[in-house]
């Protein structure tokens, strides 16, 4: 019966379920190129191990209703950031969590660090999808940076 209780008092304290949430992938290049062929933009989460609010945004943001709602119009792909030093250069990352999306053609058009309501992080994502969509001229050259 204690084993029980301290179970129950376990999820309470450190909420639900945790880990990478579904529909993430793990390795960044195979994400670049299925967005690439979908035409989907993707939204590259940087996270490391140890790292309280990368797991609160595992935990609690990411799963969230409005945040997997619109995460529906991207390739999510979560990377270890120990993993793929190329790519904290490549994009300027100095902590996690870190959420850079890049759009169809490759380029980067808006990043946030740290720890973010799922309110917030979904209004994120849907100006980064919009500008993602503004990222390639019909022409297939890419438009002057976007401002975050």
């Amino acid at each position: 019966m204690l084993l029980v209780v301290f179970a129950l008092a376990a999820w309470v304290v450190f909420g639900g379920p945790s880990g990478t949430p579904e529909g993430w992938g793990h390795d960044f290049d195979a994400a670049v190129a299925e967005g690439e062929r979908a035409g989907r933009p993707v939204v590259a989460a940087f996270h490391s191990h140890g790292c309280p609010p990368c797991a609160a945004m595992d935990r609690y943001v990411l799963r969230s209703p409005a945040v997997k709602e619109i995460l529906r119009t991207f390739e999510p792909v979560q990377v270890d950031a120990a993993s793929r030093p190329d790519l904290l250069q490549r994009f300027d990352i100095a902590g996690t969590p870190t959420y850079v999306v890049i759009a169809p053609g490759g380029r980067p058009v808006a990043q946030v660090s740290g720890y973010y309501s799922a309110e917030a992080f979904a209004e994120f994502l849907a100006r980064a999808a919009a500008m993602s969509v503004n990222a390639v001229t019909p022409t297939g050259g890419t438009s002057p940076p976007a401002v975050p």
